[in-house]
């Protein structure tokens, strides 16, 4: 069960959407609603960010297809297209379409309560990530990419570097408060000072910047590898390698 999971229903307050809240809500998910306008499922799924849609495939304002191409890289999950027909001109449609409705799963109205509920348990749980197989994928990835930065994995800078950058890519707010709260987290986690951490990165980062692969410096840092600006502070390192990891997630778990 994807008990944490943000569902967005667009719906005209009618009683079907009423109950399908309801019954969401009582599994676990936390449900936002809107009409069934094209524009306003827009604007949800870019403020709210929900792991889920269910909507119409024809609104008002915008239909469901025009809702996908407007959505760039900030994409639900799922999206369920409640559609009251599927013919040979909407199936050509979809496959034209191919990147844009790659995770929709059209329904045909009228929908059962039950058959909609099992759709989206039954497609949550396929694709929810194991989160230990995914924290181990991430610290197996972030040593492997410290050591090509030359970091020895016997320093303790290494590992505060590696849960730093793990922390800040789950909450880059934190680097705002390196001091106040990543530092003392570290210490309180690994039994040490938060003046003994800060050393300990300030370090690990100062045998990146004279040992590591140039190449690979040259690559995350861009022009901050010069010797007239000298090395980035810490929160610099592990932000831009924070941001690195981001963008290159897929690439780097190939490399792994």
């Amino acid at each position: 069960m994807c008990k944490s999971m943000k569902v967005l229903i667009s719906d005209d307050g009618s009683d079907f959407s009423e109950a399908c809240r309801n019954a969401l809500t009582q599994k676990g998910y936390h449900v936002v609603c809107c009409g069934r306008e094209g524009e306003c499922v827009l604007s949800l799924i870019q403020d709210e960010c929900p792991d889920v849609v269910v909507m119409n495939l024809y609104m008002r304002q915008m239909d469901a297809l025009s809702v996908l191409e407007n959505l760039g890289e900030n994409r639900p999950r799922l999206i369920i297209l409640l559609t009251p027909f599927i013919d040979s001109v909407t199936s050509q449609i979809f496959a034209q379409r191919k990147q844009d409705t790659s995770n929709c799963h059209p329904m045909l109205l009228p929908v059962r309560l039950d058959a909609l509920l099992k759709r989206i348990d039954r497609l949550c749980t396929m694709q929810q990530p194991d989160p230990s197989v995914q924290d181990m994928q991430m610290t197996r990835m972030l040593t492997d990419l410290l050591h090509r930065f030359g970091i020895p994995a016997h320093i303790s800078g290494h590992t505060y570097l590696r849960c730093s950058i793990e922390l800040a890519i789950e909450n880059p707010n934190i680097l705002r408060g390196i001091t106040t709260h990543l530092y003392p987290k570290l210490a309180k986690q690994f039994h040490s000072t938060p003046s003994r951490v800060e050393r300990a990165i300030r370090h690990a980062i100062e045998i990146a910047w004279t040992r590591g692969d140039i190449s690979l410096l040259e690559q995350v840092f861009s022009y901050t590898v010069s010797d007239s600006r000298g090395r980035p502070t810490n929160s610099e390192f592990i932000a831009m390698l924070a941001d690195y990891v981001r963008l290159n997630e897929e690439a780097l778990r190939m490399l792994d």
